[in-house]
Order: structure tokens, then C-alpha cells, then sequence
């Protein structure tokens, strides 16, 4: 079978490790940067389109505001009531009056509203145009008029493709008397300045607005200042999605005029500030990766003649030469694997010798571990024996006694090697402890063991409960003159299962003693913090151990458990 050449794979490897970073960095560049770029690009036309519907929702609501006070304007009642056309003089007075009222209530209104007409009927109106610099023609603003009188829609606003660079509104004149209309108000708006699309041309030149009514039809549009196909003033836009195919589409709606706004960018204008960075990256990259890759060459020639040598040595030991050495090698790396090699050819009897060693070191430990095993049941059949005769001599409170301890020495000796008992099983090292230690300080120690059934098939590790009733005996009652009580409760709730053991001894600072899970607690308390180390580390952070204590009044330990099933 022929095999694969190993120099090959790796000389291929390298060339790929090189390359494909490279590659899919370059990738990752120019579609992460383009997606932040549409992105931005997004997020500015989105900004811009929702201040420019801002202004078109405000400019609505002011228009529908100067309608209301137009219509409840006294002097503009009586004129529009009157059967006779007022005079010049007066015509001039009323209209500069509700000219400076309007700037005065709408001046934000400026730039949008290029003027107000109040048309009686087709001869008689008042105009109120808001400064010489936006005043509209007579003649325009009749022309409009006579095409619009029969509609009545402040928020509807209408364009004439005569006329491009305005848009209109008319809404009725009502008698607040009568709730009849009297004439027309008319409002002509410069949609350019609803839009103000500067900024957004000043950021993307080649970005298209369109400010579409309700009907489709076209209010304003910038694509007169673009190269690309357009639409016109009054144009019907049915479809925008054609475009969209090289151009980014965003769009924003206005309820209140029942308006719509479009932005398209050019995707080659968003994206033109990062091409010339991936051209210059790229050729970059090539230059980097032809460098790489001759030098890369060149190592593999220069590498590859050392280690012929070192491959024939290293055949020469296979087949059982061990007195083979390499020779010495002019490069720094290869020389640390010759000194290797050689280190290893000279050790080799040495580390036979070692093996040799710890073999007979370790049947030796077999036989000591057998020689151990005596000793445990040497001791229970001491203890079987004095237990038999304290009973045949009528001593049964000794005999009792020397069960008890029969029974913890059996639990710490057999079973050193199991790591977790049964709730049972611990809670029968508790008795065994607390009997022998009511033995010795008889009605002066009181204990209760109290728990629920359920929780005896649960497991715990081994001698958990037992050292927290020791710690309470020796060090909270041992020194208590007139005895005290010890107390245990175990119950379970929904997440976990506590203990509870309780004395009234002399306690404890607890502040001077903390627990720690590194076990560097005074020797008091050593037992206390093995125990919580060894629940955090079985278990996790969420349980453990937690001591309460009150210098001359007792100490409270409380465990948390987990419901433990499994004894491994």
C-alpha cells in the first residue's frame, strides 16, 4: 500500500493554514464592513425620514390649527358674511393683521408655508402670504383654486405638475353659526422644505426622496438631480421595488397627512468607502501570501535534511540497536531534539532498572495491603469478645457500649473507600456516636434526632451529620457546666434537603472562624470546613454548609443538600 508523504501533507497544510486565514478574513472584512455600511446607511435614512414625517406631521396639525382660528376669527366672519366686498384699505389691514397672527402662532411655519388664501368665491379673497420672500402669485394661486374648490381635506395635500415646486391643501370655510360653508381656505406648502434632503445628500449625493400622498402621486422628488431614471411631480408611483435591486429602499409613513416617504441609495455609493481599502487589502494579501509561501519553501528544504538524519537514526533503535546517537546539528531546534534523543538512548537501562523497581515495590504494597486487612477484624474480634463476656458478667450498659463503638469503627475502617451512604446509614452513626456519649455524661446531655421517612433512600457523603454532632458535644457542651442538648432535624422541601443541628453549648465566634473552601480554619474547626468544602466541590456553590452561633448561648449548623440518588 502506498502511503501518503508526511512533507507533502505538510507543506500542503502550511500553504492551506496560510491561505484560507487569510481568505475567509478578507471575506469576513468585506461583508462585515458592508453590512455596517448598509446598516448605517439604514439607520441615517431611517433618522432622516422620521424627522422629515415629524415635520410633515407638524406641519399638518398647524394647518388644521390656522383653519380653526381662520374660521373663529371675528373680523374674518363678518367679511366672509357680508354680502359686499370690503374695501381696499380694509381688505389690507385684515390681511396684514391675520398675516402677522398666523406668523406669530405657526413661526416654525416659515420655511413650509408659502401662503394662505381665503376665498369667498371666485372674485372676492383675502390673501395672507406670510412674507415678500415666499409670496405666491394671484394668478397661481386662482389657477389652483378652481381645481381644488370642490374638494375639502386639510390633510390630503394635492400637486399640479404646472406647478412642481408647491404643494396645496383647501378645507371649508364654516359659519360657526350656521355650520355652513362660506368659502375656501387654501394653503400652498413647499414640500422641499418638508423634506430639507441636504443632509442626507450631503452623506450619499446619489440618494433619491420621493414624498408620495395617499393617491401615489408624486408631492416632491430629488431625482431631477441624479443621473438615473425619474419620476416627475404629480407622477403615480405604483412600484418602487424594481429599483431595489441595486439600490437600498427605506420608507416612512405619516398618518396624520396620510403621506408617504422614500429614500433610495445606490448600493455602489454605500458601499464605494470600502472598496478602495479591499483593493488595497487584497493586494496586500497576495504580496503577503507569495512571501509566506517561498519562505515557506525554503524552511521545508532547510528542515527536511536534518531530519533524514535523525529518521534513520530513530529506525536503527527501532530495530534494536540501542547504541545508536545522533550525530550534532548546526540548527538550535534540531539540536534540542538530537540532545533528546540521545538523553533517551542513554537513560533507557536506567529507566528498566525503574520499572523493575516499582514492580517489586508495588507486590510488596500488595502484601502490606493484605497484612492490613488483618488488623480491622483483629480489632472487632477483640471487641466481639469483650462484648460476650460484659454480657455473660451482667454488664448490658457495657456491652451496649462496646457495640456502639464496634459499629463506628466498622463504619470508618471497612468502609473507608465509600464515599457516600444512605441517609440511614449516616443517621446510624449519629445514634451509634450519641449513645455512647449519653453513656458517658448521662442525663447531663439531651439529644433528639428527628427527620422524615422520604428522605432515607436519598445519599449523602459520608460523615456529614455525624462530625457536625460531635463538633456540637465537644466543643459546645464538653465545657457547659450542667450538660445541655443536642438537636437534629432533617426535612426536604422542592430544590433541596436540609439539616439542622442545634445546641445550646457556649458557641462561638463565628467571625473569628469563618468557613473556607481552602480549609485554613483554626483546628476547631477544621471537621466544619472539610465538610463544606467537600459539599461545594460534590455538588456545586448552591449548597453547603452555614453556621450560627452566639457566644454563650448554643450553636446552629444548617446543611443544604441536593436529592442525591446515586451513591457513586
Amino acid at each position: 500500500m502506498k502511503r501518503r508523504s508526511l512533507s507533502a501533507f505538510a507543506l500542503g497544510l502550511f500553504v492551506f493554514l496560510s491561505i484560507m486565514p487569510v481568505a475567509f478574513s478578507l471575506i469576513y472584512f468585506s461583508l462585515n464592513i458592508s453590512q455596517q455600511m448598509k446598516s448605517s446607511a439604514e439607520d441615517t435614512a431611517d433618522f432622516y425620514l422620521s424627522q422629515a414625517m415629524k415635520r410633515t406631521d407638524l406641519t399638518i396639525n398647524a394647518l388644521r390649527n390656522s383653519t380653526y382660528y381662520m374660521v373663529s376669527n371675528r373680523t374674518v366672519r363678518d367679511i366672509m358674511q357680508a354680502d359686499v366686498a370690503p374695501d381696499a384699505v380694509t381688505r389690507r389691514q385684515i390681511e396684514d393683521d391675520l398675516s402677522r397672527m398666523l406668523m406669530y402662532n405657526s413661526a416654525w411655519m416659515q420655511d413650509c408655508l408659502t401662503g394662505v388664501c381665503i376665498f369667498k368665491d371666485d372674485r372676492r379673497f383675502l390673501t395672507m402670504f406670510r412674507s415678500s420672500i415666499y409670496s405666491a402669485s394671484t394668478q397661481r394661486i386662482r389657477a389652483v383654486y378652481e381645481q381644488l374648490k370642490d374638494k375639502n381635506s386639510i390633510t390630503s395635500l394635492e400637486v399640479f405638475p404646472e406647478y412642481p415646486s408647491y404643494a396645496y391643501c383647501i378645507s371649508d370655510y364654516i359659519d360657526l353659526d350656521t355650520m355652513e360653508p362660506l368659502g375656501k381656505i387654501l394653503f400652498e406648502i413647499d414640500p422641499q422644505q418638508l423634506m430639507q434632503s441636504e443632509f442626507l445628500t450631503s452623506l450619499y449625493p446619489s440618494a433619491s426622496i420621493l414624498l408620495v400622498n395617499g393617491d401615489g402621486k408624486v408631492l416632491y422628488t430629488s431625482f431631477e438631480n441624479t443621473q438615473q431614471q425619474s419620476f416627475a411631480v404629480g407622477d403615480t408611483v405604483s412600484d418602487l421595488s424594481s429599483r431595489s435591486s441595486k439600490q437600498f429602499l427605506v420608507q416612512n409613513f405619516c398618518p396624520s397627512g396620510n403621506i408617504s416617504a422614500y429614500v433610495l441609495i445606490p448600493y455602489d455609493e454605500i458601499l464605494a468607502p470600502i472598496r478602495d481599502i479591499l483593493y488595497f487589502y487584497s493586494g496586500y494579501v497576495i504580496l503577503a501570501l507569495l512571501i509566506t509561501l517561498i519562505a515557506g519553501l525554503s524552511f521545508y528544504h532547510l528542515l527536511t535534511r536534518p531530519l533524514r538524519r535523525m529518521i534513520g537514526s530513530m529506525n536503527q533503535m527501532a530495530a534494536g540497536d540501542l547504541s545508536v546517537r545522533m550525530e550534532d546539528s548546526s540548527y538550535q531546534e534540531t539540536e534540542s531534539i538530537i540532545h533528546a534523543f540521545n538523553g533517551m538512548a542513554d537513560r533507557l537501562e536506567e529507566l528498566f532498572q525503574e520499572v523493575y523497581d516499582k514492580g517489586r515495590l508495588l507486590r510488596d504494597a500488595e502484601f502490606k495491603l493484605l497484612e492490613s486487612q488483618i488488623s480491622p477484624h483483629f480489632i472487632f474480634n477483640v471487641l466481639e469478645t469483650i462484648n460476650m463476656r460484659c454480657m455473660v458478667a451482667g454488664q448490658p450498659e457495657i456491652s451496649h457500649m462496646v457495640t456502639n463503638l464496634a459499629q463506628l469503627l466498622r463504619s470508618n475502617i471497612l468502609y473507608k473507600n465509600q464515599q457516600k451512604v444512605t441517609y440511614a446509614q449516616e443517621l446510624r452513626y449519629v445514634k451509634y456516636y450519641l449513645e455512647l456519649q449519653k453513656e458517658r455524661f448521662g442525663d447531663q446531655l439531651i439529644y433528639e434526632v428527628s427527620y422524615e421517612e422520604d428522605i432515607l433512600q436519598y445519599y449523602l457523603p459520608k460523615l456529614t451529620i455525624q462530625p457536625l454532632v460531635e463538633n456540637s458535644v465537644t466543643h459546645g457542651l464538653e465545657n457547659k457546666r450542667g450538660g445541655g442538648s443536642v438537636r437534629v432535624w432533617i426535612w426536604e422541601e422542592s430544590d433541596a434537603i436540609h439539616v439542622q443541628v442545634v445546641d445550646d453549648g457556649i458557641g462561638f465566634d463565628t467571625a473569628a472562624v469563618p468557613l473556607s473552601d481552602t480549609g485554613t480554619d483554626s483546628h476547631n474547626n477544621i471537621a466544619l470546613s472539610n465538610i463544606h468544602r467537600r459539599i461545594r466541590l460534590l455538588y456545586g456553590k448552591e449548597y453547603g454548609l452555614q453556621i450560627h452561633s452566639t457566644p454563650g448561648k448554643g450553636t446552629e449548623a444548617l446543611l443544604t443538600l441536593p436529592h442525591d440518588t446515586s451513591n457513586v
